[in-house]
């Protein structure tokens, strides 16, 4: 189902219906760039990916924390000790929550 590539990062195709993601073809993706490391805040659209990181990556590799800055500023740490990136996750309504650690520590 992938239409094209952009930047190293599939671009899914869609119908006129749109789909579910693919969360073992997310991971596995993630995997393939060499992001390991999780944090976010989970919410029920993010249920099914959040099961799959959960039950495919170490209990230390998978943070969920209380807020998207808590996330954000996780994930900062983890770039900045190690040199490698992270994928931070949350929902629309956390954006405003990054907004602190985004313009402090990045």
């Amino acid at each position: 189902r992938v239409a094209s590539r952009h930047g190293g990062f599939a671009r899914m195709a869609y119908s006129s219906t749109p789909s579910k993601l693919e969360v073992d073809y997310f991971y596995k993706l993630l995997a393939t760039k060499g992001i390991d490391f999780f944090c976010g805040v989970p919410d029920s659209l993010l249920k099914s990916f959040c099961a799959y990181v959960t039950d495919n990556s170490p209990v230390e590799k998978h943070i969920i924390t209380a807020n998207e800055g808590t996330a954000v500023a996780m994930s900062a740490g983890y770039h900045m000790a190690t040199g490698r990136v992270a994928c931070t996750y949350l929902q629309n309504s956390g954006l405003g929550n990054t907004v602190n650690p985004l313009l402090s520590l990045c």
